[in-house]
């Protein structure tokens, strides 16, 4: 006789990410992502030039070492986007708690004409 076992799991609100923005973080020419480093991108809302920018989604991508590029995807819940708003995607690679590199200059993506397909973003080391 077999015997049955059941599990209750809370309700959680589903998300449907509808939209994604999708690209490669770049490094300057002949220079390697560190194979124990971490790529951070994250995606957000900098609309408001007086308060700070509001975080839209974020991917933290691992493994990418030796290459001069990491590709990323980041998924947005289109119902939080507004045509009147303008997004940004950032990135910086950290490793071992030290980060080696940033974007300096914005990257707008998603409205005002941007794009969210192939976006380029280039990073430049941290000047120690």
């Amino acid at each position: 006789m077999r015997s049955l076992m059941f599990a209750a799991f809370a309700a959680l609100p589903l998300v449907v990410l509808a939209g994604n923005v999708t690209g490669r973080v770049r490094l300057p020419a002949g220079e390697t992502i560190p194979p124990v480093a971490t790529v951070q991108v994250e995606l957000r809302d900098v609309s408001k030039a007086d308060a700070g920018s509001m975080l839209v989604g974020k991917v933290e991508l691992h493994n990418g070492g030796g290459k001069n590029d990491a590709p990323f995807e980041i998924g947005y819940d289109d119902k939080r986007i507004s045509s009147n708003s303008a997004y940004a995607v950032s990135s910086r690679i950290i490793a071992k708690g030290r980060l080696l590199y940033i974007n300096n200059v914005q990257v707008p993506v998603i409205t005002r004409g941007a794009p969210v397909k192939d976006v380029e973003l280039p990073v430049s080391k941290v000047k120690r």
